[in-house]
């Protein structure tokens, strides 16, 4: 099933990325809800000058972070760079109209596109000769944005990745709720993070560990089995000593614990000393052993593995959002943050946009 999703989101972006500007502009605007925003940003401005209309300005903004061709065009009179510096902080001083743009059309994507939030994917983007990055969650099914921040580049990625889930939490419970999987890489890695992903928000924590972790062989308690750092399970051969994997049979949730079968059981193949071996009826290994090796999913499972494959479906929106704040070269950490949530609303909307086409379509 997912699958089938993976390749319908990279369909989606193939023709977001074929689209001529001037429908990519408009298709984008159609589930923004940005209709607050300018009521209260025209108010501001009230009968002041009005050299630099709102609603141009606003459109040539977007038009930058979604089809930059057609940025001189949507506005006659091209707005100086102190006026667009200006207009960005106009609409900093209505952040609240601004987060609300962005949950809005979150929401949206959460009840329109089938699986959206399910599978959650953590990530970070730095920012060319700058001390900040961008921390972001998206959903691995499309590739599309659901939360960020702009952090200090030598920050914990962990703490920032905490601070995008309360978000999210806070903002969209019932997308939370419909979650089952957090994706990162080993920069996640993290005993008390990897556990409370789990214990707290009730998703499974698909994270790789770090290198250079020791490969020693440790006992699982009350069994004969033994594992290694890399979450593997094995049992031994008594009579030719050999080491032979066992098999992962699932998570039993009550108990907390993952279980095994000892290979030759499961496959019908006795090793030679089969018929002394005490691993031969399986073994149960609780998470509470080691909380980083040992999560919901078995890291030794194909499902772990082509769940963290997913995080691979980032690359298109990280293209994207690293070509637009490129291009518009800020520093200042405020509006960094305004361009990106802008961008990553107007992708949003651009997916929710592209839907609508293929369901009018059938």
């Amino acid at each position: 099933m997912l699958e089938y999703f993976n390749g319908y989101a990279m369909n989606s972006w193939e023709k977001i990325n074929a689209l001529e500007g001037g429908l990519r502009l408009k298709l984008a605007m159609k589930f923004l809800s940005d209709d607050r925003l300018i009521a209260a940003l025209k108010k501001k401005r009230g009968r002041g000058r009005n050299d630099y209309p709102i609603s141009k300005q606003w459109k040539s903004l977007l038009a930058s972070l979604c089809a930059p061709s057609l940025k001189k065009s949507v506005n006659d009179k091209a707005a100086s760079a102190s006026a667009s510096s200006r207009f960005l902080s106009q609409i900093l001083a209505q952040n609240d109209l601004l987060q609300e743009m962005q949950a809005n059309v979150v929401g949206k994507a959460h009840s329109v596109l089938p699986k959206f939030g399910t599978l959650l994917a953590l990530g970070r983007i730095p920012f060319e000769a700058s001390s900040l990055r961008l921390d972001y969650v998206l959903d691995a099914v499309y590739g599309l944005p659901i939360a960020a921040k702009i952090a200090s580049a030598k920050s914990a990625a962990v703490g920032s990745a905490e601070d995008l889930l309360v978000q999210i939490s806070e903002k969209h419970p019932e997308m939370m709720q419909d979650s089952r999987y957090l994706i990162g890489d080993a920069s996640y890695d993290d005993a008390q993070f990897i556990a409370k992903v789990w214990d707290f928000y009730r998703l499974n924590p698909i994270i790789a560990l770090s290198p250079n972790q020791k490969l020693d062989l440790q006992a699982v308690p009350k069994t004969k089995a033994l594992f290694d750092a890399n979450g593997s399970v094995f049992c031994v051969c008594p009579v030719s000593g050999e080491k032979h994997p066992m098999v992962y049979c699932g998570y039993e949730k009550k108990r907390g614990a993952l279980k095994y079968k000892c290979m030759s059981t499961y496959y019908g193949s006795k090793c030679k000393g089969f018929d002394i071996c005490q691993a031969k009826s399986g073994a149960r290994v609780p998470l509470a052993l080691d909380r980083r090796v040992f999560t919901p999913v078995a890291r030794s499972s194909y499902k772990w593995n082509f769940l963290y494959s997913t995080l691979e479906r980032s690359v298109n929106f990280r293209q994207h959002i690293t070509s637009v704040l490129k291009r518009h070269r800020l520093r200042d950490k405020e509006k960094l943050h305004l361009l990106s949530s802008l961008t990553m609303s107007l992708l949003l909307s651009l997916f929710l946009a592209i839907q609508k086409k293929r369901g009018e379509k059938r």
